[in-house]
């Protein structure tokens, strides 16, 4: 995403995968460089999805409805860098919590033969749009602390 300088609201960068291809390269950059250091143990945190219909609703737009679109194509964009880090992950032994999963959540109705349910991302839980509010930054914080504590502090690594 981008805000232009000259006003508050932010905007999906591309709609094609240029800007995925731009971070899957630095991924495989970072990965490459660190693998000549034996003693660094690098784990790749997974980008939580964010909304930019939310965000610019936050900052007053006088049509956020006009997002929506961006924030499934953001959504997308989103999913597909998590794929490459957790394949990363993988390859490097490692897990990152799945910040997303917080924010899902799954509404149903009901009528008279079935039961619909779809599942969608709960942006209520940002303090507008993008950045966490306090709880959610709890969770994550606690999500990442288990995970240093299993990939760092694993029994075999202690020395006594």
């Amino acid at each position: 995403t981008t805000k232009e300088k000259s006003s508050k609201y932010i905007s999906i960068t591309t709609d094609n995968s240029d800007t995925v291809d731009k971070v899957i390269s630095c991924i495989d950059d970072i990965k490459n460089y660190i693998q000549d250091f034996p003693q660094v143990k690098l784990i790749f945190l997974e980008v939580p999805v964010y909304s930019i219909k939310a965000y610019n609703q936050h900052q007053k737009h006088s049509d956020p409805k006009t997002f929506k679109q961006q924030d499934e194509t953001l959504a997308n964009q989103v999913w597909q860098v998590n794929e490459k880090i957790r394949a990363t992950n993988q390859i490097l032994n490692t897990r990152s919590p799945n910040f997303s999963l917080f924010l899902q959540a799954r509404k149903q109705h009901r009528t008279r033969s079935r039961v619909e349910a779809w599942e969608y991302f709960n942006y209520n839980l940002y303090r507008d749009g993008i950045h966490p509010g306090q709880n959610l930054a709890r969770v994550w914080l606690r999500e990442i602390a288990e995970r240093i504590k299993i990939d760092c502090w694993s029994k075999s690594e202690v020395k006594s």
